[in-house]
């Protein structure tokens, strides 16, 4: 993942993987640095002092090592949000009303690394994925799709609020122009500041 926060959602999504399936760790991996120190500072942030960054990026690899095995289990986006769940009742600012807490909720995983498909983003970080769910393609718009209405939407007004993307939608389409509506933005990317926030990079 060549974006920084893409990353750490990545070893997000892996981390939690191994909680999920009950995972030894491989204490004797080469931990990366730089990513240690990028956990180290979100974890202090977040006074999560409970995490161990170490900790959390032995327990990533040994999900890289058996995702990558034949046979190995899915992840669905309930396991991955019940855990996570977990991982965050402790820490001091869950449940605060716009707190972006890390490891991330499945939405934004999705949005981060499987352009708003979960099983997308699974295949992205090498986790065999289930074969039953919505087919990709069923969906009336396409992520770049939602990425061009966020992105022509933010140059047609200074308004950046979910109401006034609602007003535009409703122009555009009076116009003959068919966009994704509001919720089903929210619904993709997580939150509407998320939406703002990918549509911007």
């Amino acid at each position: 993942m060549s974006h920084p926060e893409h990353q750490l959602t990545e070893v997000a999504t892996l981390y939690i993987y191994a909680l999920v399936h009950d995972l030894d760790a491989v204490t004797d991996a080469d931990v990366d640095a730089d990513l240690h120190a990028r956990i180290t500072d979100v974890l202090t942030t977040q006074k999560a002092y409970a995490l161990d960054a170490t900790s959390i990026l032995q327990l990533a690899t040994a999900a890289r090592v058996i995702v990558a095995t034949p046979g190995a289990k899915t992840l669905s986006a309930a396991a991955y949000d019940k855990a996570r769940s977990q991982i965050v009742a402790c820490m001091p600012r869950s449940g605060n009303a716009g707190v972006r807490l890390w490891p991330p909720t499945s939405q934004t995983v999705r949005a981060h690394l499987g352009g708003g498909a979960w099983n997308d983003a699974l295949h992205a970080v090498g986790i065999p994925t289930a074969k039953t769910g919505r087919a990709r393609g069923s969906s009336r718009f396409s992520h770049d799709d939602f990425r061009k209405a966020m992105t022509d939407f933010s140059k047609a007004s200074d308004n950046r609020y979910y109401k006034a993307y609602e007003e535009w939608v409703k122009a555009e389409r009076a116009q003959g122009r068919e966009r994704p509506a509001g919720a089903t933005v929210r619904n993709t990317f997580g939150t509407w500041s998320e939406a703002m926030r990918l549509a911007a990079e």
